[in-house]
């Protein structure tokens, strides 16, 4: 029997209501969401006939209608109830995530790139998941050397992954562990300065990206991952760094995100760290803003002073993307490095 088709605050219902019937103010407590997308949601889930209302509920203060789950087969085998962070099931993805990873770091200096924390990554998908962003979608990944892709087809909720990625070794490492998992990722290296290859544009639910901190950075890879984009509802994942993007900067970004058709639903501060890895006292010298400060700070202490962190903010498709940049773009260094980009070395 063919399932039926959801968008993505009928995943999140049905998900919640999966675990146990609730009522509607249950359900908003859990969702978070706007009154008249549940509303409509509960209607049109009701006339799909996958729930049902029992009006006689009795609480110890009142009588609430509970609403739950009425015809199964119906409903695709993605939508589960959702996995907390701590659940048997994240901590068997972290486990499985961290023997990957160990000892793999990407190119820092050449593509300033670096991996976050294991249990940061875990903390990222299961937001994807709570918001109903991976159940039943195809997700697009623009620059991956955290390898999220990986936890995400580990979790077994998507359609298809893709990873679009300029570093060989982060491709090969993924390859490898798709290989060993058994795991569906596509993986094509790509420069962000050349136009995407056609097939890719407007064939994906959700994005995730973590630019480089520079003006221009953001607005390209948000720009190519816009394009990847089906269209109203879609949603991304995109890392902002305030050590390197001021207030300016960040409206900068935001005023993109809004003239492409996306709206900022959340912003989480230091969601991700990047830990401090054995960097030489000569390479730290040659950072700008250490010259800076016109004395030598000394060298960070591995496994504390991880002083470099990222928000998180999503955003979510409110009409037909219009990404300001399509065609290629001609930049150099300043692709990685505007006047705030006081980390990456200036030659």
């Amino acid at each position: 029997m063919r399932k039926t088709e959801l968008n993505r605050i009928e995943k999140r219902i049905l998900a919640s209501l999966t675990a146990k019937p609730k009522t509607l103010w249950e359900l908003f407590i859990q969702l978070n969401s706007g009154e008249l997308e549940t509303a409509n949601a509960l209607k049109t889930l009701r006339e799909k006939n996958l729930i049902e209302i029992n009006e006689k509920k009795q609480t110890a203060s009142a009588s609430s209608a509970e609403i739950k789950i009425k015809n199964n087969e119906n409903i695709p085998s993605y939508v589960q109830p959702i996995a907390k962070a701590d659940s048997k099931i994240y901590k068997t993805l972290l486990k499985k995530y961290s023997a990957h990873v160990k000892g793999f770091d990407p190119a820092i200096t050449k593509f300033q790139q670096a991996r976050i924390h294991p249990e940061e990554a875990i903390a990222l998908v299961q937001l994807m998941e709570q918001k109903g962003d991976i159940q039943g979608n195809d997700i697009f990944i623009l620059g991956d050397d955290d390898l999220i892709s990986v936890l995400i087809a580990m979790r077994g909720l998507s359609k298809k992954i893709v990873v679009l990625e300029i570093d060989e070794a982060v491709i090969a490492k993924i390859n490898e562990i798709a290989e060993k998992e058994t795991l569906a990722i596509e993986t094509l290296q790509y420069d962000v300065r050349k136009p995407l290859p056609e097939k890719y544009l407007r064939q994906f639910d959700t994005f995730r990206t973590d630019p480089p901190t520079s003006e221009l950075a953001q607005k390209l890879f948000l720009s190519r991952c816009f394009s990847t984009m089906r269209g109203k509802g879609c949603a991304g994942y995109v890392g902002v760094s305030r050590q390197e993007e001021s207030p300016e900067k960040q409206a900068k970004i935001q005023r993109t995100i809004l003239e492409a058709g996306f709206v900022l639903t959340d912003m989480r501060e230091q969601f991700t760290t990047y830990p401090e890895t054995d960097t030489s006292l000569g390479e730290y010298t040659q950072m700008p803003f250490i010259k800076i400060l016109g004395f030598t700070p000394g060298l960070p202490k591995i496994g504390k002073d991880n002083w470099w962190f990222a928000d998180l903010w999503r955003v979510e498709a409110i009409s037909e993307p219009n990404p300001p940049i399509t065609g290629e773009v001609n930049a150099g260094r300043e692709l990685y490095a505007d006047e705030e980009s006081l980390v990456v070395p200036e030659n």
